[in-house]
């Protein structure tokens, strides 16, 4: 369970990852990097403050996750 400020948010565990994923909200998402690089791909227009966890559990040299945003929205956007 992660405390974010005063609301309590439980993650949903997923199955370990190998391979191109696109995650959903409230999902905590282990990846596997070992044998392949790939990419984790975060929902389309999720609500404010919307939350997902990832975390790499095994990797090698010069494997990558890449995080990309869904659809056309972008990260730490300004305008």
């Amino acid at each position: 369970m992660t405390e974010v400020g005063t609301k309590m948010n439980k993650f949903t565990v997923t199955s370990l990852k190998t391979g191109n994923y696109t995650a959903a909200v409230d999902e905590y998402v282990p990846c596997d990097i070992f044998s392949s690089s790939f990419t984790i791909t975060l929902p389309t227009a999720p609500a404010d403050k919307s939350q997902i966890e990832l975390l790499i559990v095994k990797t090698a040299a010069n494997r990558v996750l890449t995080i990309q945003a869904g659809g056309t929205d972008k990260f730490d956007r300004t305008d």
